[in-house]
């Protein structure tokens, strides 16, 4: 990443990632929007959380207006932590819940 344009870029996530916790897409556009020209500069894992964001927030303003829930087919209510019975597997897409 650009020495001189990492501090702005880690800026502006921390202020989409704030504004998608709090639930403030309205916000979060504004701020998908600023990132979309450094878009080239950013690793995988910005790259990812970019994408993420502009989907859910494509979603509750201009589709259902719900917040899309990616992994409820296989979320049992167990915690990653804790978890061995396969949903975290399962949601990676090695099988289906509860067979391992």
């Amino acid at each position: 990443m650009n020495k001189y344009l990492e501090p702005k870029i880690t800026q502006l996530f921390d202020i989409l990632e704030r504004d998608m916790d709090v639930g403030d897409y309205q916000a979060a556009d504004v701020t998908i929007a600023r990132l979309s020209k450094y878009f080239h500069l950013f690793d995988d894992e910005h790259v990812d959380y970019y994408q993420y964001a502009q989907s859910v927030v494509e979603e509750v303003l201009h589709g259902s207006g719900e917040v899309p829930c990616y992994f409820d087919d296989y979320d049992d209510g167990d915690d990653y932590l804790t978890d061995w019975d396969g949903d975290a597997l399962s949601s990676a897409g090695f099988g289906t819940d509860e067979s391992y």
